[in-house]
């Protein structure tokens, strides 16, 4: 969603090929899980 307006929709696996909104913010989520140290 952008400004309240859905703008890509389909699978996770489709979503990712299409490079757009959904890839950028799962990235970047996914970067911070990468970041946190375990113990």
């Amino acid at each position: 969603m952008d400004q309240g307006e859905i703008v890509e929709d389909g699978t996770h696996s489709e979503l990712m090929k299409k490079d757009g909104l959904y890839k950028r913010l799962y990235t970047k989520q996914a970067s911070l899980y990468q970041n946190i140290n375990i113990n």
